[in-house]
């Protein structure tokens, strides 16, 4: 399934902030607005001879290039986290793809310029702890899914094992922040209507893992 290769518009969430979720209801966010001229992320053209430096070529490894990931403006929208989690997600798609050391993925990153006005440390924690626990991670949504994991598309697969990975280990960002924040990067970076798909399965994931905290959002009296 091919990716969207788009900048990013505002991000409509703000971070840890969003308000849960009641039942059937979706996490939501206004949809990221259309690209302004001259936002684009990529670098001006240059001659063939001479590409510029984030625009390598992919070789007989199969690695994978910086044009085959979800493109991002320079100075990305949105709070230090939110921008951690955009990044994260290319990294994450990367690593899966090509197989890359995750020091040298870091290495790659920051020497493009694609960690600059983020949060770099929580960046690296969703990194690191995604790709050293993948396992586990994929299967806590495994069980929610209609298709086996391998067939998903890769840009929603990276979204559904980061999300994963915040509900499981960090408890201080409510669930439905978490949910609303992956349900953002799937409106951003996923096929058309990935954004339902990645919902649904958080939401299933949220009540397995955070049952307590779900069931006490439940029962809040609504105003």
């Amino acid at each position: 399934m091919p990716i969207r290769n788009q900048s990013l518009g505002e991000a409509a969430d703000q971070d840890e902030q969003d308000k849960p979720v009641g039942e059937n209801e979706t996490p939501s966010g206004s949809e990221p607005a259309e690209p302004k001229p001259g936002d684009d992320a990529h670098t001006p053209a240059m001659p063939a001879e001479a590409p510029p430096p984030d625009d390598e070529t992919s070789d007989d490894k199969g690695e994978v290039t910086p044009d085959e990931l979800p493109a991002l403006p320079p100075k990305m929208p949105g709070g230090g986290r939110i921008r951690a989690r955009m990044a994260a997600v290319q990294a994450i798609y990367q690593w899966r793809m090509s197989g890359t050391e995750i020091g040298e993925l870091i290495l790659q990153f920051a020497t493009a310029g694609r960690l600059r006005d983020l949060d770099r440390a929580y960046f690296e924690m969703l990194l690191r702890g995604v790709v050293h626990d993948v396992g586990r991670l994929e299967k806590a949504f495994d069980a929610h899914l209609s298709r086996p994991a391998v067939q998903l598309d890769p840009v929603e697969y990276a979204i559904l094992l980061l999300a994963t990975y915040e509900l499981q280990e960090c408890p201080e960002i409510p669930f439905a922040a978490v949910i609303n924040e992956a349900t953002n990067l799937a409106k951003i970076f996923g096929a058309t209507d990935g954004h339902r798909f990645v919902n649904g399965v958080m939401d299933a994931v949220a009540h397995d893992v955070r049952a307590d905290e779900v069931g006490r959002s439940r029962k809040r009296p609504r105003h």
